[in-house]
């Protein structure tokens, strides 16, 4: 019988739990819930912070409850009226309402972006619409300075990066988690959890910015591509095996950990 990853009950004191959670930790002092916060309470995060967040026609973004499976034209909904639906004691929601409030920019580009793709003569989805649901659920945006750890990551050169060229990654490089199903399964990962990378490009005076500013840029970039139509097909994001990176799994503190060819495979191409 095949296992089905099933997410774990609520705990508070998960933002310790991995690397992925930092860029996150300005909302926890908002977040002094003994539960799984409602949407409520997340609307009161959102009141609290200094940038809004807000749909590309500038409606503040609101979290309103929902049931489980009530997910009928949810990226019209959050475009007409700012709502977004969100499912009580759900881990999948949470992180989606804290990627909204963290990344807000780029979400409403990524909302605008579905709306536009809708309305060009296809059958079903489209890879359009496929490469930005990749973005929004499977998502991590990795940073660098150094076009050639980029260029290795793209290459599949995973030992050669993550192992050989680990202090060099750790200084000239970052990864930011933007996919909120990825922020749920790093709540249990497991060999094999892998993420689709948006590879960046940013001179090393970004590495050298506050975290916070490194994230509204980030934001404020992200979003700007997105708005551009830069993302097209679901072969524009690299696979990535996020437990890979540096200080992301307790097991990758040993080159023999690169050698699992099932999880680290080598490129196709």
């Amino acid at each position: 019988m095949v296992n089905v990853w099933q997410p774990p009950a609520w705990r508070p004191n998960f933002w310790g739990e991995s690397p992925a959670y930092l860029p996150f930790a300005f909302l926890q002092p908002l977040l002094a819930h003994a539960g799984p916060p409602s949407a409520q309470a997340m609307n009161a995060v959102a009141d609290r912070l200094q940038q809004r967040a807000e749909n590309s026609q500038g409606q503040a973004i609101r979290f309103v409850e929902q049931a489980a499976g009530e997910r009928l034209a949810y990226e019209k909904h959050i475009f007409a009226t700012g709502e977004v639906p969100t499912r009580a004691d759900n881990w999948h929601d949470f992180f989606n309402a804290l990627v909204w409030l963290t990344f807000p920019r780029t979400k409403a580009a990524l909302n605008a972006a579905h709306m536009r793709a809708m309305q060009l003569p296809q059958q079903g989805r489209g890879r359009t619409r496929d490469a930005l649901t990749l973005l929004d659920e499977s998502g991590v945006l990795v940073v660098s300075s150094v076009a050639d750890l980029l260029d290795g990551l793209r290459r599949h050169e995973w030992r050669r990066v993550f192992w050989q060229e680990r202090a060099n990654l750790l200084q000239h490089a970052g990864c930011w988690v933007f996919g909120h199903a990825i922020l749920e399964k790093l709540l249990q990962p497991y060999v094999g959890l892998t993420a689709k990378a948006w590879l960046i490009s940013m001179p090393d005076a970004f590495f050298a910015l506050p975290p916070e500013q490194q994230r509204q840029e980030l934001d404020a970039w992200l979003a700007a591509q997105v708005d551009a139509d830069a993302l097209q097909q679901p072969r524009d994001l690299r696979p990535l095996p996020v437990l890979g990176w540096p200080g992301w799994d307790a097991r990758n503190t040993g080159p023999e950990f690169y050698d699992n060819t099932d999880y680290f495979r080598p490129s196709s191409c």
